[in-house]
């Protein structure tokens, strides 16, 4: 009857969505060459990885949820949600890993495709930085052509997306700053204390 029925409860945790999304390049309004371990641009004839911008179309659904324990952290339990897949047309920024940079890291692939996820939560702390907004501004999402499978052998792209319908200006200084984000999130990984 349309009515969400509430209690009052006492509990040390709190829950996180866990959510797939998918996102799909639908135009691309620019793109610029990759750059080398300083953040310039790489002029050598060796792949480079590639940034760009334009129009995507975002995917997510909910399939369920985590409990997080509060000041800890630690993960205390779980849950499957069956929630409807929401969908909106917005803008965003992506770097393009050639399959040919994959092929030649001298890692197992599990290795390779972590590292690519390690990467885009690394690119997305950096990018809240740079653009001076909320975690929630902005979403990301790694595009794997062939699947999971093929995540750690072909061409990989890591969307920062505009996490509202139509976007909100964040991809175009995001692409404009490609070279600066690519170099500090070096920089953040470079300078990590932790031995893995």
């Amino acid at each position: 009857g349309r009515k969400a029925f509430v209690r009052e409860v006492d509990c040390d945790y709190y829950t996180d969505a866990i959510t797939y999304t998918r996102v799909t390049a639908i135009d691309t309004f620019g793109g610029v060459a990759g750059t080398d371990r300083t953040g310039r641009p790489d002029d050598s004839p060796a792949p480079a990885a590639v940034g760009s911008h334009g129009e995507v179309h975002v995917g997510s659904r909910v399939v369920g949820f985590k409990k997080i324990k509060f000041y800890t952290n630690e993960n205390v339990g779980s849950g499957e949600l069956d929630l409807p897949e929401q969908q909106m047309h917005t803008t965003s920024y992506w770097l393009t890993i050639p399959a040919a940079i994959m092929g030649v890291l001298p890692y197992a692939p599990d290795d390779r495709r972590d590292g690519v996820v390690g990467l885009s939560f690394a690119m997305r702390q950096v990018a809240q930085l740079l653009l001076m907004c909320d975690r929630h501004d902005i979403g990301i999402s790694i595009d794997a052509p062939d699947g999971m499978e093929g995540a750690a052998s072909g061409d990989q792209r890591i969307f920062i997306y505009d996490n509202y319908p139509g976007g909100i200006g964040f991809s175009v200084p995001l692409f404009q700053m490609h070279g600066e984000l690519l170099s500090r999130t070096m920089r953040l990984i470079a300078d990590c204390e932790c031995e893995n």
